[in-house]
């Protein structure tokens, strides 16, 4: 078959006449061999270069399908879209097979295929969409690092307590405006029992991190900055795993807090924020509150006291702001963690903490 090869950002590109299977950094002289996985609840549809290949998803399947992953070599990287749950377990079982993989997001693979005019969508398309995607943005994707230990049990508990809680919140709205008294003696007891399951899922929550010693101290790592409690800590520590392992503007806009230009000609729009996890923003967005409401002077007052100075900005830009410079500084207090090796954090009073925080920033600022 036909070869040739293209260099592009200091990555090499091995592509034959169909179809690219292989990409090699030239930075660190590595080949990776791309394989596309389209996941679904029965069956993994995988496209080694044009040989498409279906496992159940099952397992047997998962069996067969490492198996075949490590036949073909050390260097596979297994590249797939996030589908929630099923994502997750496969990722899971990625990590104790100890094979290469790398997550994608299925909006962005979607608009690759479009841009390629592949109007038809099937999974084995899917499979090689994938893969085609990984090819071409290769130097912008990042190959996972393995999860914790019961990384997949708590990412699936979290679920749940969110999925309770916002059910007790909506049976809370319909009990405010029911007034029967029958309807309302089933709603206030189907609460209850929700909140002391709430309860118990947190509490399992808690103990099944207490076991990872990692998890334990980047908890009480992020318990110690202003504003940030136990609840925010436990999402930060499950929800988002990249914290101190990707660039500030990358976390930002992975969260969804950073600012996009919508300019065309002389035309300037507004920037935006858009995408990202909600449940990480969400929480955010209280714990930047709290930080504004502390007693303790600290970052986050000055800087919305002088964004919101002049008058230009609304409240809820300004809120961004600070929520961005929270999920930043979160960021590199998390990237420094794992450079040292991932100690046990000292115990540091919270306010006396930012308050230095604060004053150095503004001797920095003074000095220039």
């Amino acid at each position: 078959m036909e070869t040739r090869h293209m260099i592009k950002n200091n990555i090499e590109i091995s592509k034959s006449k169909f179809e690219a299977i292989e990409v090699v950094d030239k930075k660190n002289n590595t080949r990776h061999i791309i394989v596309g996985v389209d996941l679904a609840k029965a069956k993994y549809d995988v496209m080694f270069n044009k040989k498409h290949r279906v496992y159940s998803n099952d397992a047997k399947g998962c069996r067969q399908f490492c198996k075949t992953i490590k036949e073909i070599g050390e260097n596979v990287v297994v590249v797939y879209e996030a589908t929630g749950s099923i994502s997750l377990y496969f990722a899971e079982m990625l990590d104790r097979n100890g094979i290469a993989h790398c997550q994608v997001t299925p909006r962005r693979v979607r608009h690759h295929a479009k841009a390629g005019e592949a109007e038809a969508k099937t999974d084995k398309i899917d499979s090689a969409v994938i893969q085609s995607y990984a090819l071409k943005y290769w130097d912008n994707l990042h190959i996972n690092t393995p999860m914790h230990t019961n990384h997949t049990a708590l990412m699936e508990l979290q679920r749940i307590k969110r999925i309770y809680g916002q059910t007790v919140a909506k049976m809370k709205q319909v009990l405010s405006t029911c007034q029967l008294e029958s309807p309302r003696q089933i709603l206030e007891n189907e609460i209850t029992r929700l909140k002391a399951e709430h309860k118990q899922i947190g509490a399992k929550i808690t103990a099944l991190i207490k076991q990872d010693e990692a998890m334990k101290h980047q908890m009480q790592l992020y318990m110690q900055q202003i504003g940030i409690g136990k609840e925010t800590a436990e999402t930060l520590v499950l929800m988002l795993p990249e914290l101190g392992t990707i660039s500030r503007r990358e976390i930002a806009a992975l969260v969804g807090v950073a600012p996009f230009n919508y300019d065309s000609g002389t035309h300037l729009g507004k920037r935006i924020t858009r995408f990202g996890r909600r449940e990480v923003r969400s929480l955010l967005y209280m714990c930047v509150r709290a930080a504004l409401n502390a007693k303790t002077p600290n970052v986050y007052q000055k800087r919305f006291h002088h964004l919101s100075s002049n008058g230009k900005r609304s409240y809820q830009q300004v809120m961004v702001a600070c929520m961005r410079m929270m999920i930043v500084r979160l960021n590199a207090i998390t990237r420094d963690w794992i450079n040292a090796g991932r100690p046990a954090p000292e115990k540091v009073n919270k306010e006396a903490a930012e308050q230095k925080t604060g004053l150095a920033i503004e001797n920095k600022a003074e000095n220039k």
